[in-house]
């Protein structure tokens, strides 16, 4: 097999970025399939693997916490379009509930494992953080996938993995500071920003408002502030006086 100087160095980057699942569950079985294809590499080559491995790294913030065990059934269930049950524990719920969903996709969302399927239960599609799944179990109960179901039309209107259903014209006022860095990113298809002369700019998003959306925006602490609508302005401003509070 032929591999060009590009494909092995995406390669190699597809490699790193594996990484950070090393001593997680997932570590020996992505490490198996690398040697793999590692094995399917010519014998002669000019290009240097090490010293492409010296030079391409990832550091994400905190590996997805997930058992690759559950991964497998989950996955497995997909694939053939079948039922499964699984107990799923929020992080406010200190039992847990029994779950019998049908999995339409599996998507790694900002570094986070999440099932999405439709929740026989509750009658609707909902979204699952693996790490709070537990006990699943294929029913062996075929089911039809929906053709038009696409996560990219279903989290159109997100900021990142929750699911919104209205959109609202979301306008924050980032410091120089702050504008620099988020304009580095493309954080949302709908995001614009305007700069100002001192450097500032003003972020205007179309999204749903959703914990994740509020989450970034108080990551930024006092290099952000919410200019509009009016309902997130306060919770944001309500947030950011208990955070104070801790402090005083």
């Amino acid at each position: 097999v032929a591999l060009t100087e590009g494909e092995i160095v995406a390669l190699l980057v597809a490699h790193r970025a594996a990484e950070q699942y090393r001593g997680t569950p997932f570590e020996k079985a992505l490490r198996s399939a690398f040697n793999r294809l590692i094995e399917g590499l010519p014998s002669k080559t000019e290009i240097s693997l090490k010293d492409l491995s010296d030079a391409v790294s990832f550091r994400p913030p905190g590996p997805p916490a997930a058992d690759l065990e559950s991964f497998q059934t989950l996955s497995n269930a997909l694939l053939a379009s079948q039922e499964i049950s699984f107990l799923y524990k929020k992080p406010d719920d200190g039992a847990g509930n029994e779950r019998r969903v049908e999995p339409y996709h599996l998507g790694c969302i900002g570094g986070i494992w999440y099932l999405i399927g439709f929740d026989l239960g509750r009658n609707a599609v909902r979204t699952f953080a693996l790490s709070r799944i537990s006990r699943p179990k294929n029913l062996n109960r075929r089911f039809t996938r929906p053709k038009g179901f696409s996560l990219d039309d279903m989290l159109s209107e997100s900021f990142s993995a929750f699911e919104t259903h209205t959109a609202q014209q979301v306008r924050i006022l980032l410091d120089p500071l702050a504008a620099s860095l988020t304009k580095e990113r493309k954080w949302h298809p709908s995001q614009k920003m305007t700069f100002r002369k001192d450097g500032s700019a003003e972020l205007s998003l179309k999204v749903g408002l959703a914990p994740d959306l509020e989450a970034w925006i108080m990551a930024w602490g006092p290099r952000a502030k919410v200019l509009a609508p009016a309902s997130l302005k306060s919770r944001i401003g309500a947030a950011m006086k208990r955070a104070a509070m801790q402090y005083s």
